[in-house]
C-alpha cells in the first residue's frame, strides 16, 4: 500500500515540474516576443507603422493593446505577420465559462506559420470590439459583410 501512495506521488510530482513547462513554450510560440518590451522597440526596429489601431482600451500603448500596420505586414502580439499570410480574420468571446465576464477576442487565421492563430483582445466591450474587428479588416483589407 505505501509503494502505491509513492508511486502516485513520484507521478504526482512529475506532472507539476513538467506540464507547466510544456505549457509556457505553448503560449510562447503563440505569444509576444520576448526581445519586445513596448510599442516603442517595435517602431524602432520596423519604423513608423502606417497605422495604430488600438485594440484594447485598457491595455493602450503596450504590446497586447495595439496593432501596427506596415505596408506588407503587421506586428500583432509582438510577432511580424506578413499580410500575404492573413487568410481569415474572425470575432469571438473567448470565455470557456459562460457565468464569466465577455472577453471578445479578434482571431487571425494564418497560413505558412507554426501558429496557426493569433488570438487579439479586445476587452468586455461588445460594441468596441464589433468597431474594432471592422477597422481591422479595413485595415488588412478583408471583405465584411
Amino acid at each position: 500500500m505505501q509503494i502505491i501512495f509513492y508511486v502516485f506521488l513520484a507521478v504526482s510530482a512529475l506532472f507539476f515540474l513538467f506540464v507547466p513547462k510544456s505549457l509556457q513554450r505553448k503560449l510562447k510560440s503563440q505569444g509576444a516576443k520576448d526581445d519586445y518590451h513596448d510599442l516603442s522597440e517595435i517602431e524602432n526596429q520596423y519604423g513608423t507603422p502606417v497605422e495604430v489601431i488600438e485594440l484594447n482600451p485598457v491595455r493602450g500603448r503596450d504590446i497586447y493593446g495595439a496593432l501596427l500596420i506596415y505596408d506588407t505586414f503587421i506586428v500583432a502580439n509582438g510577432l511580424r505577420i506578413e499580410k500575404a499570410d492573413i487568410v481569415g480574420i474572425t470575432f469571438n468571446n473567448g470565455n470557456i465559462n459562460p457565468y464569466q465576464e465577455n472577453n471578445y477576442q479578434i482571431v487571425l487565421t494564418l497560413r505558412n506559420r507554426p501558429e496557426k492563430y493569433v488570438h487579439l483582445s479586445t476587452g468586455m466591450d461588445l460594441n468596441w470590439s464589433k468597431e474594432t474587428l471592422l477597422r481591422v479588416s479595413e485595415a488588412l483589407q478583408f471583405k465584411t459583410a
